[in-house]
């Protein structure tokens, strides 16, 4: 069976390229997983890898600052927990959960920013707990969901290279993003500390943008309603308003075959005469 899955694969895979992820209608689909994979690290995520340090800088003791932290690890998993019931249970669609949580982050991090800024030990408390409500947030809606999100965008023959964009934008942000965040936070160097909140808030506005323009929302669709709506340029906010049947012309055909044979047997009916019925006399 592991065989011929993989033989099956190779066939599909025949003949496609990475050029063909940026062409036509492919392009749009590339766009979607890219940008799906590039919302987690343009979000504010880079607080989650030097959440301790960023307690200390924010006036929050040592000791403290790494209980904040295992805290926030802990609470990831369970954020992960309310993205399944938030979409199995409840039903709440993906595109809603990226927008939504979205801008809910940016809201908290503007907190993060602001009460940052008043100096006091309340406030620096403050800050240190709204990270944690960032974080979860996080994890119930980018962090997580993403990764259901940008195995539907993609064509079935340029699955796997346009994961493979996508996953390498994740890396190379995720490179820049960890280079520059020591140098935000370090008082030696650009000594943002707190303000820092508001750097990752506007690009996280630029996310919530981009979300609501452009990122479709999948549930429902079949892989082939997905192919026609991206064929036909359905704007992302209207997918789920486009009625799309895309056996509507085989189901035409049959029901003309259908019609054709049941006139064939009225017809037929029609000749038959019925037994013991004397032939017509000259």
């Amino acid at each position: 069976m592991m065989q011929h899955t993989i033989r099956l694969e190779r066939e599909v895979q025949q003949g496609a390229t990475y050029l063909d992820c940026f062409r036509g209608a492919d392009l749009r689909r590339t766009e979607c997983t890219v940008g799906a994979w590039a919302c987690q690290q343009l979000c504010g995520s880079a607080f989650m890898s030097y959440s301790t340090y960023f307690f200390q800088q924010a006036g929050i003791p040592v000791s403290a600052s790494f209980s904040l932290t295992m805290g926030q690890y802990a609470i990831n998993t369970g954020g992960v927990v309310i993205a399944w019931l938030l979409m199995g249970t409840f039903g709440i669609g993906r595109r809603s959960l990226y927008l939504w949580g979205a801008v809910w982050m940016f809201v908290v991090l503007m907190l993060v920013g602001g009460f940052g800024e008043l100096g006091t030990t309340p406030a620096s408390w403050a800050a240190g707990s709204m990270l944690l409500v960032w974080s979860i947030s996080y994890q119930f809606t980018v962090g997580t969901i993403c990764y259901s999100l940008v195995t539907e965008y993609p064509s079935r023959q340029l699955l796997i290279k346009t994961l493979n964009l996508g996953r390498a934008t994740y890396c190379i942000l995720n490179i820049v993003k960890n280079s520059f965040m020591p140098y935000m936070l370090n008082p030696t160097a650009w000594n943002w500390k707190s303000r820092t909140a508001f750097f990752w808030a506007g690009l996280d506005l630029v996310v919530i943008v981009w979300v609501y323009f452009r990122l479709p929302e999948p549930t429902g669709f079949t892989y082939a309603e997905l192919d026609r709506l991206f064929e036909l340029r359905v704007p992302a906010r209207k997918f789920q308003s486009v009625g799309i049947d895309v056996f509507r012309k085989d189901d035409e055909r049959l029901n003309v075959a259908k019609d054709a044979v049941a006139r064939a047997q009225v017809v037929s009916a029609a000749g038959e005469k019925p037994e013991g019925e004397a032939p017509e006399k000259a």
